[in-house]
Parts: structure tokens; sequence; C-alpha cells
């Protein structure tokens, strides 16, 4: 008898239990959560840039936050303040309109919220290069190359995230489609992604320390067969940027800029011929595109998560 019931018991084991009776775990399984390491407030000036703040040695300030900038930034104003004097620097920078940035200084006490950082490399850009009376840029992968960052700018905020903690699951803000796309990162921390502008994949630079989007007169020509006599083309005479180079600007009304389903209806994207310098990238979109999204750059997957600005 003993050998016939454990025989029928393992005959319908998908549908009886033999021996202690248990409860069964209804409990919901458990949701990933993100390990955050640090969450920062951000200010917005007038020409919508996204602000830190913090101190050089003493002085404090507001920090453009540039995703397609080169490491740390200082003024020239804020840096004669400094002890030890500028010096040339190993590499320079080379900006867009092809301005190079030889000259920086070393800072020993620099800080970002709570972040208190070693001694510190700040290239010295003029006064005029930076927005709304910031002391300098700084550019998030630079300063935490072991975290994931998200930049919340419905919220005004700036989250950092440890890496390999929930793998396609970093959009936790909203039930709300997203896109996930894939990114090359430089030897900068540039960020790369494909976008499709009106349908047609384009290379995209991520650069949040830009005030404008900006498609080369030469990307625009080979790309979408459009120059400057193109109907609907309009000339909005000169352009200063970086406050450095000027240059001719025209405006196009594109219809649509997506990212794997996230779409920006109308973007405002301006054309120029600043020596078609685009470090190899067809298009940068700046401030203006990027506020309408939020971000999660996903280092260590390669991946931009992408949103709705006000997706909840």
């Amino acid at each position: 008898m003993r050998s016939l019931a454990t025989s029928a018991c393992i005959a319908t084991a998908l549908f009886c239990y033999c021996g202690t009776a248990r409860a069964q775990d209804t409990s919901p399984p458990k949701v990933c959560e993100l390990g955050q390491a640090g969450s920062f407030d951000l200010t917005t000036g007038a020409e919508g840039m996204v602000f830190l703040t913090g101190s050089v040695e003493g002085h404090s300030g507001k920090f453009v936050v540039d995703t397609g900038g080169f490491g740390t930034l200082l003024s020239f104003s804020t840096a004669t303040h400094l002890g030890g004097g500028p010096q040339e620097g190993p590499m320079g920078v080379r900006l867009v309109g092809g301005i190079d940035l030889r000259y920086g200084i070393w800072a020993r006490d620099f800080k970002i919220g709570s972040f208190k950082f070693p001694a510190s490399w700040f290239v010295i850009g003029p006064d005029r290069f930076f927005s709304s009376n910031a002391i300098g840029n700084i550019q998030p992968h630079s300063l935490w190359p072991n975290y994931d960052t998200e930049i919340d700018f419905w919220k005004g905020k700036l989250n950092l995230f440890l890496t390999n903690q929930c793998p396609g699951h970093e959009v936790y803000w909203t039930h709300d489609p997203y896109a996930a796309v894939p990114m090359t990162v430089n030897a900068d921390g540039h960020i790369t992604v494909q976008a499709y502008l009106d349908g047609k994949p384009i290379n995209a630079l991520i650069d949040t320390g830009s005030q404008k989007s900006f498609l080369s007169l030469k990307a625009a020509s080979h790309i979408f067969s459009i120059d400057e006599k193109t109907p609907g083309m309009v000339n909005r005479g000169q352009v200063d940027i970086n406050g450095l180079v000027e240059a001719k600007r025209y405006h196009y009304p594109f219809k649509s800029l997506t990212f794997e389903g996230i779409s920006i209806a109308g973007p405002d994207i301006e054309i120029n011929d600043a020596g078609n310098d685009f470090r190899g990238d067809e298009i940068i979109l700046g401030i203006g595109v990027l506020r309408q999204l939020h971000l999660f750059i996903a280092y260590d997957e390669n991946k931009l998560y992408l949103t709705a600005a006000e997706a909840h």
C-alpha cells in the first residue's frame, strides 16, 4: 500500500504534494531596485541650460551640465583667483568651430553637492563661453565614471546610480512607453545615438551643454538634399557658437525627431556652416530638444533610455 501511494503521488506530481502541507506563496515577485548613489538639484538658466552648484578653492558658483563637454572647464575670471597659475596641458580641447583651448589649472578643493573630489584639472575657457554667469562646465561622465546618470529635466534632478543593478529595468519613473537606444561612448565620454529626423537615420551627439541643436550644412545637403535655395529654408543671419565663432545659420521646418518610437514634433534644429566640424556626428542635439525628454544614461549597457519629460 505504501509503495502504491508513493507511485500515485509521483505520477501526479504536478497536481499534488506529498508530505507536510505548505501555504502557497502569493506575494508578488520582487521588483529590481536601482541603487542610488547620489541626487543633485538642477537649476535652469534663462537660455534653458541646466546647472549644478559647486565650489572650486572656496569660489562657489554654477557649473553647466555638459554631456558633450571635455571633462571640467573653468572660466578665465574664476581661474585667475586660484593659486598656481595656468599651465599648458598635455592635450588641448577643440571646440565646434575649430577653437582650441590649451591652458588649464589644478584645483585641490573641488566640490559638487556632497561629492568632494581629489585634485582636479580644469581647462580654462574665456568668460563669454559660459552661460548665465556660470563659473564652469562639467561633464558628468568625467566626474562620476563608475555610475549611470539620470537627467530629469521635469523635476530638476540629476541622479547617479550604481551600474549593473537592473539591466533593462532602468525606466522606473513611469509605465508609459520608452525607448532603449543603443549608444556609443567615445574616449571623451561623448554619447552618440541613432535618431530619425523626418524618417531618415542620422547620428546624433547628446549635448546638454549646447544651447541649440545644430545640423551642419554639409550633412543637410548630403542626407536631406537641402541647401540655401531649398523651399522652406529661411536665412536667420549669423549665429555665435560657444561665444567664439560666428557662422551663417538657417532654419528648415523639420517635422519630427524620433528615437525608437519616442518622438518630438517640430524640433527646432538650426542648420549652419560652422566649418562642418561636428566631431564626426551629423547633428548635435542641444538643450532645447533634450529638455523635452527624460534621460537615463546606462553606461554599463551602452544604452540610452528615453521617455517624454513629463512621463510619470
